[in-house]
């Protein structure tokens, strides 16, 4: 964890608004319990080459998804979090097939060539988790300027609004969204 974000997390402690931050998984929550399996389940995740997406794709490895897709804009990233999540796999014997592609969220011609290949494969996405996010820096929006502020809309708004409608119109059922953790 980075210095920046271990004071974050010692500011909230200090504030007794919760007295617990976990940072790992904890029983309650393990996605190896058997009631928050996700076999036969394929799930997809912006964003899911670093960091929190990273995490989260993780955690469906262990929950027994039958397959992971990590998208994101730098192939190289995704490649080494891609041979990362495989090996975290094969350590926990779920058989989770991991798929690494590069997409730039907030170009629909990106997006719609990662769904057309999603056709071709007869890949079926089950589980759509948006967290790919810009977050600019903390200043007033003219501050920011209309370039910097059109750009965070166009990632935090219309990007995971155009997955979401492309996950939809794909068809099959029990579809689930999941965007900063609660479910759409």
């Amino acid at each position: 964890m980075s210095a920046e974000l271990i004071g974050a997390i010692n500011a909230i402690r200090s504030t007794n608004v919760t007295s617990t931050v976990h940072s790992k998984a904890y029983d309650a929550i393990s996605p190896t319990r058997s009631e928050l399996s996700q076999a036969g389940k394929t799930v997809l995740i912006t964003g899911g080459g670093t960091a929190v997406g990273l995490g989260i794709a993780n955690s469906f490895v262990h929950a027994s998804a039958s397959t992971v897709i990590i998208v994101g804009r730098r192939a190289e990233v995704l490649e080494q979090a891609k041979i990362q999540l495989e090996a975290v796999a094969k350590a926990a014997g779920t058989g989770t097939k991991i798929i690494a592609r590069a997409c730039d969220i907030v170009k629909a011609s990106d997006v719609d060539a990662l769904w057309a290949y999603f056709g071709e494969q007869n890949i079926t996405v089950d589980v759509f988790v948006s967290n790919a996010a810009m977050i600019p820096e903390t200043k007033t929006l003219m501050q920011l300027g209309f370039d910097e502020v059109w750009g965070a809309f166009d990632t935090n708004v219309k990007a995971p609004m155009y997955f979401a409608d492309r996950f939809y119109k794909q068809g099959g059922s029990n579809k689930k969204v999941s965007s900063s953790g609660s479910e759409v």
